[in-house]
Parts: C-alpha cells; sequence; structure tokens
C-alpha cells in the first residue's frame, strides 16, 4: 500500500525519506530501494550508553 501511495521512485528525485530501522546500513537500503532515489537518503546509528 505504501509503495502504491508514494509513487514511482524516478518521479521523486528531490524528496527524501527518513526511516527508522534498527538494521545495518546494507539491510536498511536493501529493503527500502523502492523508496530511495538513488543517493538521496544519510544513515545514523545512535549506540546506546549503559
Amino acid at each position: 500500500m505504501l509503495k502504491n501511495a508514494w509513487g514511482a521512485v524516478e518521479d521523486r528525485k528531490f524528496e527524501e525519506i527518513e526511516i527508522v530501522d534498527l538494521c545495518d546500513e546494507d539491510e536498511v537500503i536493501k529493503s527500502w530501494d523502492d523508496f530511495i532515489h538513488t543517493h538521496h537518503y544519510s544513515y545514523q546509528t545512535f549506540l546506546q550508553q549503559q
């Protein structure tokens, strides 16, 4: 449903999406590839301190 509402990634050249996910960067890119236009994303990790 989200893919249908979002539309084709090629039509969204100037958009950037923020995704909260606990997986490593490669996994996130692979699973959200239909929503990320080329290099229009950034990836950050937040280490939990104990």
